[in-house]
């Protein structure tokens, strides 16, 4: 097994993290009857990360029956849980609960958020560094993901002014819905981790 950590968020909600180390073969053994759930999938690393998910929801659930589905936005369903998945390179993230709506987000540390910085930064947002940067692009996918039938765009959602350290909280404006998010976040020398979960 890969799980990095299950940890209890609140008394209905936990946060599981897996490193993807396994090759596809690996996890087909243990887990056969998801053959046909990823033989779609070309790309090695997309069956990697899709059985990963599923190792982690079995070892965070006990259960090896669960089964994802997904509604007309996008947002993963699982029965008698709030479900949000994140994948990124080597990693998977999952953040469940039987009562709140929860989401995650997980983005491997990278430079290459510098090059794309222009389309997640708002003009009135601050982010020099690189993981402030991934901070602000982790947080506005766990708010998308938070607010899934709003469809929001990143300019429609804006951080509060905040000093990046090993792990704290951000303010999201919603500006379409003129509401705020509280998005927790973890930032390691792997990967920059946000979660949400409903108060």
């Amino acid at each position: 097994m890969a799980v990095l950590s299950i940890i209890p968020l609140a008394a209905d909600v936990q946060l599981g993290i897996w490193k993807i180390e396994e090759p596809v073969t690996t996890l087909l053994k243990r887990f056969p009857h998801l053959e046909k759930t990823v033989e779609s999938y070309h790309s090695i690393e997309r069956k990697r990360q899709k059985l990963a998910v599923y190792a982690l929801l079995y070892a965070m659930t006990g259960k090896q029956d669960v089964w994802i589905s997904h509604d007309m936005n996008g947002k993963p369903l699982l029965e008698n849980y709030q479900i949000s998945i994140s994948d990124t390179h080597g990693f998977a993230a999952i953040i469940l609960s039987k009562s709140r709506i929860v989401a995650v987000d997980i983005e491997y540390m990278s430079d290459r958020v510098s090059r794309i910085v222009s389309r997640f930064l708002r003009s009135d947002e601050s982010a020099n560094k690189v993981e402030e940067q991934l901070i602000h692009w982790s947080a506005k996918e766990t708010a998308f993901k938070f607010y899934s039938s709003q469809h929001l765009q990143y300019s429609e959602m804006r951080l509060h002014p905040f000093t990046a350290t090993a792990h704290g909280r951000v303010e999201v404006d919603n500006l379409k819905a003129g509401t705020v998010l509280a998005v927790n976040y973890v930032v390691t020398s792997d990967f920059v981790l946000t979660y949400a979960l409903e108060e």
